[in-house]
């Protein structure tokens, strides 16, 4: 077995610890296999932020730390105003590498199906372009700059509450993208 990375594992963060002496978290958003995205409010600025934390099993997850940081790297430098922002990367003391990007509200494409689908209804037409444009906005830039998303799905894009405004759509999870030169993901 291979000795962990990490003394601290990315599951194991609870309500106000504080992350690499600047976050401090204020709940759990998601868990899953790449670690775990915590709310967090950053503790001179007092402002929201997501802080997306990275499991690994033990030294020889080079390859997914390489992809951690690509995908830190790959966000921050995309300016859509329908894309995730990223506002740092880091490694939190003794414990797993995170990035700290925008905190969003509200449901994602997936759940707002999900409910639609329930009440036996469908989105209305310039609903469904809206969003489609919006997430084509992103996806623009990011081709532009020689990106793939690879994960692109209901689940990874948000309709962002913004207050006085309508939903903001928001493409998340850049961490499968790809350059159109690089190898560092895996197929399948």
């Amino acid at each position: 077995m291979t000795e962990p990375l990490f003394s601290r594992d990315a599951l194991s963060y609870k309500a106000d610890d504080v992350v690499a002496g600047r976050y401090r978290i204020t709940g759990v958003v998601g868990r899953g296999g790449f670690g775990a995205v915590y709310a967090a409010e950053h503790t001179g600025t007092q402002q929201a932020v997501a802080l997306k934390m990275l499991t690994t099993s033990g030294a020889d997850d080079t390859e997914a730390i390489a992809r951690f940081y690509r995908e830190a790297r790959i966000t921050a430098g995309l300016s859509s105003p329908h894309t995730v922002r990223v506002f740092d990367v880091d490694r939190a003391k003794n414990g797993p590498l995170f990035i700290a990007m925008e905190l969003l509200k509200g449901p994602t494409l997936e759940q707002v199906l999900k409910r639609l689908e329930a009440a036996q209804r469908i989105m209305s037409e310039q609903q469904t372009l809206q969003i489609a444009i919006s997430i084509l906005s992103s996806l623009a830039e990011a081709h532009a700059a020689g990106l793939v998303h690879r994960d692109l799905k209901p689940a990874n894009v948000i309709l962002s509450h913004v207050p006085g405004s309508d939903p903001v759509v928001k493409v998340l999870d850049f961490g499968c993208s790809r350059t159109v030169d690089s190898d560092l993901t895996l197929e399948g």
